[in-house]
């Protein structure tokens, strides 16, 4: 098989990998997240789920295949399927470290409604935590497609929050 053949064969895989990762998703999160008070509008996670898979997408596709060389069509599919969920588990985890407050600054979103309502369960709350402009809703889609884009962004990210020692009260 030619490498030319070898590279179309790659692209076929990675579009419908592409594209039945968005179906699914777009699925699941419209029918799971769908604000009861306004069903003609997509919530803003699918927009959060589909900059991580372009993201993981665009950097597969500029990657050595390598990697994937003597794999069936099969264990590439699943690879690629895999590798964009890992990317929308990013993009979550990014998505409520900056509702959380845990990672802010100018570069990241800020969120209106984070602190003001009490919690009740998580749909309402991802209903209400909206980002506060449209500026801010630019950073969640720029930071989501990153987190797909750069695979160990997120668990880089993390490493010195989980490192971080832990105040302790001292009394007198």
């Amino acid at each position: 098989m030619s490498e030319t053949t070898k590279q179309a064969d790659f692209f076929k895989v990675l579009v419908i990998v592409l594209l039945v990762g968005i179906l699914v998703f777009s699925i699941v999160s419209i029918f799971l997240y769908t604000p009861e008070e306004d069903t003609t509008r997509s919530p803003i996670t699918l927009f959060v789920f589909i900059s991580a898979i372009l993201g993981s997408a665009v950097n597969e596709s500029t990657r050595r295949r390598g990697h994937l060389q003597g794999e069936t069509n099969f264990e590439k599919i699943f690879l690629l399927s895999w590798k964009l969920l890992v990317a929308i588990v990013f993009s979550l985890f990014l998505y409520l470290a900056f509702m959380s407050g845990i990672l802010s600054g100018h570069l990241f979103p800020q969120f209106q409604n984070v602190q003001d309502t009490a919690y009740q369960d998580m749909m309402t709350f991802m209903a209400n935590c909206k980002p506060a402009t449209n500026e801010d809703v630019s950073k969640l889609f720029v930071w989501a497609f990153i987190a797909g884009y750069i695979e160990r962004f997120v668990p880089n990210l993390a490493q010195p929050v989980q490192n971080k020692p832990r105040r302790t009260s001292t009394k007198a």
